[in-house]
């Protein structure tokens, strides 16, 4: 089944400025002025029925790809609980350095793996500390 309209462009008189779409089997000369200068129209609405297109090929795309990942952990954040840890920075602007945390100091989980947890200071370095080390809430 084929709509007889969408095979049809808008056209527009050079003389007149008139637009219109032809009929079907005429000749196109304008219907205002009969002149034969004629051009082809693009018109907003081919624009909004580009939009629509892409919007569904992209929401298709979308659904076509594999699950997303989890959701990352919530931050939780956790005390020192030992009086004093000497641990090497991982990342962060001490990398490579040793950091000494006292007991009370606040960090927060980033990761876990097993008994061991990286945790984040509060000036952003990240180390690996054994879970018995810190008081989770």
């Amino acid at each position: 089944m084929q709509i007889p309209i969408l095979h049809r462009r808008f056209l527009r008189c050079r003389g007149c400025a008139l637009r219109w779409i032809p009929e079907r089997g005429a000749a196109p000369a304008c219907p205002a002025c009969g002149s034969k200068d004629l051009r082809r129209r693009f018109e907003p609405a081919h624009l909004g029925v580009l939009l629509l297109v892409a919007g569904v090929v992209s929401a298709a795309a979308g659904h076509a790809r594999a699950p997303a990942e989890p959701p990352a952990l919530a931050r939780e954040t956790a005390r020192i609980e030992v009086k004093r840890l000497d641990l090497p920075v991982e990342a962060g602007p001490l990398r490579g350095r040793t950091v000494t945390l006292r007991r009370g100091d606040v960090v927060v989980v980033k990761d876990r793996a097993g008994s061991t947890l990286l945790v984040e200071d509060a000036k952003g370095n990240r180390f690996r500390v054994k879970a018995k080390h810190v008081a989770l809430p």
